[in-house]
């Protein structure tokens, strides 16, 4: 699948908020959601996809941020420099790159009984869940 490097981020993110585990892969043993076990296998498997390329990501912020630094222990930029970070590091964000993810039927989130959120659901539904009509659940290329 074909995704921004910013949308790669902010599915990173709203998967974080249905994995028990969080982003940052540290077990909470806390869900509010009771998913079908073909959903928690899906989000946990696209979750470790997506936060290696966000790691990926991140390599990429820090190592164009030291080449607009002055000096090695600079924390922050101004003027000039920041200027130019900032367009590179956004022009990076708006190129593609592509992430195989593992397809997720919307049935398996059980929404009557699972209350996620309005903004999580629509990033999921432009990207990993599909319609129960359309087949098996497989991975996306």
């Amino acid at each position: 699948m074909e995704l921004k490097q910013h949308q790669v981020i902010s599915l990173f993110q709203a998967l974080g908020k249905l994995d028990s585990g969080g982003t940052d892969g540290k077990p909470t043993n806390v869900s509010n959601f009771k998913f079908k076990a073909s959903a928690i296998y899906g989000l946990s498997k696209n979750l470790r996809k997506l936060k290696t390329a966000v790691e990926d990501i991140e390599k990429a912020r820090v190592a164009t941020f030291k080449k607009y630094q002055d000096t090695p222990d600079q924390e922050s930029l101004k003027g000039d420099a920041l200027q130019k970070f900032v367009k590179e590091y956004n022009d990076f964000l708006d190129t593609s790159t592509t992430v195989n993810l593992y397809s997720i039927k919307l049935s398996d989130l059980d929404l009557d009984t699972n209350k996620v959120s309005i903004p999580v659901l629509s990033e999921l539904l432009d990207t990993i869940v599909v319609d129960d009509t359309s087949g098996s659940t497989e991975e996306k290329k």
